[in-house]
């Protein structure tokens, strides 16, 4: 994604309780799975190089893989995607980021 969006969905995902390690391609992801420990990973569909996003469930076979874009649903490469890992779109809020991970609201 571009620098600012990482920004908004990193931010994100530390105030829901995440560490966060960014990769902009599959390649430098899996190199960072390798030598970190890494609990889940949040990708886009579209990422630089020659590796599509929707590749990482697959290449990481350990790791529960959420992927996100802002493809339409009809675009052949979010129903590849699809089929490898659930899809969260484009834009998207704080809670339904939460969600989409699993988390759930605390009761006040």
């Amino acid at each position: 994604d571009n620098p600012e969006l990482r920004t908004q969905v990193r931010e994100m995902l530390t105030e829901i309780g995440h560490s966060v390690v960014e990769a902009a391609s599959v390649d430098e992801a899996r190199a960072l799975a390798e030598g970190l420990e890494i609990d889940l990973v949040l990708s886009d569909i579209t990422l630089e190089g020659e590796s599509p996003g929707s590749d990482l469930p697959l290449l990481l076979p350990h790791i529960p893989v959420h992927l996100m874009t802002s493809l339409p649903p009809d675009h052949p490469q979010y129903a590849k995607a699809l089929k490898r890992a659930p899809v969260l779109a484009k834009p998207f809020s704080p809670e339904q980021l939460a969600a989409f991970l699993g988390h759930r609201r605390s009761a006040a």
